[in-house]
C-alpha cells in the first residue's frame, strides 16, 4: 500500500454518507422540491436519487437547490457514532484526519458550498488537520480512506491504496475485501484503529510520535486549485505560538459540471 509522506497516521475520511447524514438530509428537500409526502421517497438510494425520479439535469437543479436555498451541508445530522470516534482517534492516538470530499461537482456555487463545509466541520468540533475538495481521491495521500462512494472505492483500489467501505445502500454491490466494511462508526473505529497498530508496529513508532492537536479555530487555510500533488499538505506546518496552519485543497481533476454526486 502506498500511504502517506508524514511522520503522522493520516486517516482520509469521506464526509457525505460516512461522517454527515446526506441522505436523510437530502430525502427532506427532495420531498419538498417534489410536493410529496416524506414516506413516498425510498429510504434506500444509489447515487443520483434516480429511485426518487431524478435524472441527471433535474438531479443538479436539486442539488444547487439544497445547497443555495436549504443550506445542506450546514443543515445535516452527524451519522451516529462518527464525531465521536473521529475525536477519539485525534486526541487519543494522534492520528491526523485529513478530509477529503467531493462536494464541488455542480458549478458556480463552490464559494458557498467550501464554506458550509468549514462551518459545519467546526460547529460539530471535527478535529480535521486538511480540507480537500478533490474529485480523484487517490491523489490525496493517507494511510487508510473510509469511504462510501463506489467509484471511489474502485478507485482507490485501484492504486492500491487500503480503504474501509461504509455501507450504506449505495455500495451493496462492492465487494467487502480488500479492506473490510464497516457498518457503523463502531467498527470503523475499531478496524481504523487496528491500521493504526500495525502502523506503528511496522515502523517501530511509539504512540503520539508527533504531539498535533487541533485546538479549534485553525490557524490559517491554505487554498490549492491545481491539480497536482501538494507535499505541504502532508506535513505539519507550525507557528511560532504552537498553533497549526490548517491545509484547505481543492483539486479539479475531471469537469467541474461533472453532476455524479459521489462524494
Amino acid at each position: 500500500m502506498t500511504g502517506s509522506l508524514s511522520e503522522q497516521f493520516v486517516l482520509g475520511i469521506d464526509l457525505d454518507g460516512v461522517v454527515a447524514d446526506f441522505y436523510a438530509r437530502m430525502r427532506e428537500i427532495a420531498a419538498e422540491w417534489r410536493g410529496v409526502p416524506l414516506d413516498d421517497l425510498n429510504r434506500s438510494v444509489t447515487y443520483g436519487l434516480p429511485e426518487w425520479g431524478f435524472v441527471k439535469k433535474e438531479y443538479e437543479d436539486l442539488h444547487r437547490f439544497a445547497v443555495t436555498q436549504r443550506n445542506l451541508f450546514t443543515s445535516m445530522l452527524p451519522i451516529e457514532g462518527a464525531l465521536q470516534a473521529i475525536r477519539r482517534l485525534a486526541e487519543l492516538e494522534g492520528v491526523r484526519v485529513r478530509v477529503i470530499t467531493h462536494r464541488l461537482f455542480v458549478s458556480h456555487f463552490h464559494k458557498i458550498a467550501v464554506g458550509q463545509t468549514v462551518e459545519w466541520l467546526d460547529a460539530n468540533a471535527v478535529p480535521y488537520w486538511d480540507l480537500c475538495f478533490m474529485c480523484d481521491k487517490e491523489l490525496v495521500d493517507a494511510d487508510v480512506y473510509v469511504e462510501d462512494s463506489p467509484r471511489n472505492i474502485k478507485q482507490l483500489r485501484q492504486a492500491e491504496r487500503e480503504v474501509i467501505v461504509y455501507s450504506n445502500s449505495t455500495n451493496q454491490e462492492i465487494s467487502d475485501e480488500p479492506g473490510g466494511r464497516a457498518h457503523d462508526w463502531k467498527q470503523a473505529e475499531l478496524m481504523i484503529r487496528d491500521r493504526y497498530h500495525r502502523w506503528r508496529s511496522e515502523e517501530g513508532r511509539s504512540a503520539r510520535t508527533t504531539e498535533l492537536r487541533p485546538k479549534g479555530d485553525h490557524a490559517a487555510a491554505n487554498v490549492h486549485s491545481d491539480g497536482g500533488r501538494d507535499d505541504r499538505s502532508q506535513r505539519r506546518d507550525d507557528r511560532a505560538d504552537g498553533g497549526a496552519l490548517a491545509q484547505v485543497r481543492v483539486g479539479h481533476q475531471r469537469q467541474v459540471g461533472e453532476t455524479t454526486p459521489e462524494g
